[in-house]
């Protein structure tokens, strides 16, 4: 039997918070501008909100899932120390 999992961190952001977010804990300093999902020319369609379930995977496996900020800022880390 095939099982599906969804995993994705803690909380929600959207793909311009997360620009910023990058852009913060990077210490860099460029603008990032918003644009709607309907400017934005994606071939894939998408619905306007959607979020992954992480409750099956959390359950089945004991996971302590961390924030997205806390996954972003250890591959931050992991990034700049790879080099």
């Amino acid at each position: 039997m095939v099982e599906v999992y969804h995993y994705t961190n803690k909380g929600q952001c959207s793909w311009f918070q997360f620009a910023e977010e990058i852009i913060k804990q990077s210490n860099r300093s460029c603008k990032v501008e918003a644009i709607s999902s309907e400017k934005f020319n994606s071939k894939a369609k998408r619905p306007k909100y959607s979020l992954l379930n992480t409750a099956k995977i959390q359950k089945t496996f004991q996971l302590e899932i961390p924030t997205w900020e806390d996954a972003l800022k250890e591959c931050l880390k992991k990034l700049k120390n790879s080099n």
